[in-house]
């Protein structure tokens, strides 16, 4: 069963403008794998700055 990010840190972060790539490690029955959460500022239609954020995994 995988572990839960949340409660721990990234094995890194990257940037690239405004984007932010957070990468984290994880660990299965097998073996070790990463989930990538990209995410992205924006103001709504209040004006109000929100992230949008869109997870992936690779195994």
């Amino acid at each position: 069963m995988a572990t839960n990010h949340s409660s721990k840190r990234p094995a890194t972060t990257l940037r690239c403008g405004n984007i932010k790539a957070t990468i984290w490690q994880n660990v299965s029955e097998n073996g070790p794998f990463f989930a990538t959460t990209f995410s992205r500022p924006f103001k709504d239609q209040s004006g109000e700055w929100r992230t949008g954020c869109s997870p992936h995994e690779w195994g």
